[in-house]
């Protein structure tokens, strides 16, 4: 049944899964703590999350109908460069992924703005933001695969950041988006609001400290978008306590999940305060909780009617 859901749908989300199965064959890390690990979760996003999310925003059968034909080759030629690492040109097939979550992005901006202005939603704006953060994630894994350090950050800070806002820049604001639609007060707009500003703010954050600047800050942005990514978490939790097919699961356990992440994040953005996890183990931990958290989480029942 889910088949026929998806394939009415054109999500190629089987071809994706098999796309990543792949990639495993070639880059199957022996341990999570190695970097080969993130380059999996990088990809694991535009194969699979990624479409998933945009369903559930309503892009995938909107805005984007007439450009989702290339969705798949330019997310499976993303994957080549990580499979073929040493060879240079190879890395140039990165590039297709960044004009396509570019020109989505575009799209979505286009689309937002031909709204009447009475008619616009805090929920269309959340789910804007976050295909305004899709191509950052796509740039910063475009200039890993060619060997490009932005403002000096070397690895394995490149590659996080582009699984940062892969996951949490664009799947957090869809799913806070969708929640909106769902159900819109003043308290879920503020934990939207700290979703949409505490993704780039981490990353200044990070800029500040990587700089020489005063290490609170990146501290007291960590805490924030923690704070924030557990609002979220109890969010879904009420929202799918409140469903009634068995569905509701899927996303209560990635709220879990994305609950004890959040929490980890906390932790470390305090590492100069207190002892912390080193960052090989917190993209072996958190990072795989948020990767599982993120992909449950656009399983929302409501967007798989027919399961």
């Amino acid at each position: 049944m889910e088949f026929r859901l998806l394939s009415r749908q054109r999500i190629p989300i089987w071809e994706g899964l098999l796309g990543w199965m792949l990639a495993l064959q070639f880059i199957l890390p022996a341990s999570l703590l190695r970097t080969d690990w993130i380059h999996l979760m990088v990809l694991f996003a535009p194969l699979v999350v990624v479409p998933l999310a945009l369903r559930l925003s309503g892009a995938w059968m909107g805005f984007l109908k007439p450009m989702r034909w290339l969705f798949f080759p330019a997310a499976l030629m993303l994957g080549v460069p990580y499979c073929v690492p040493n060879v240079s040109w190879i890395s140039y097939l990165s590039i297709p992924w960044l004009m396509w979550t570019g020109v989505a992005a575009l799209r979505a901006l286009r689309h937002f703005f031909r709204i009447p202005y009475p008619d616009r939603t805090f929920s269309q704006f959340a789910t804007l933001v976050g295909f305004l953060y899709l191509p950052v994630g796509a740039a910063w894994a475009l200039a890993d695969r060619m060997g490009i350090h932005p403002l000096g950050f070397q690895d394995p800070i490149v590659l996080l950041t582009a699984a940062h806002f892969h996951y949490a820049g664009f799947v957090l604001p869809v799913v806070a988006g969708f929640l909106l639609s769902q159900k819109d007060n003043g308290v879920f707009r503020g934990i939207t609001w700290g979703i949409l500003t505490s993704i780039p703010l981490v990353a200044l954050g990070i800029l500040v400290t990587h700089w020489g600047g005063p290490t609170w800050v990146e501290s007291a942005f960590a805490v924030f978008m923690g704070l924030s990514g557990m609002g979220l978490a109890c969010w879904q939790i009420s929202h799918s306590l409140g469903q009634s097919t068995a569905l509701r699961w899927l996303p209560l356990i990635g709220s879990v999940l994305l609950l004890s992440g959040m929490m980890l994040a906390i932790s470390y953005g305090m590492r100069f305060v207190w002892p912390g996890l080193s960052i090989s183990y917190m993209y072996a931990i958190h990072g795989t909780m948020n990767v599982v958290a993120c992909l449950l989480l656009v399983l929302q029942p409501k967007a798989t009617e027919g399961l």
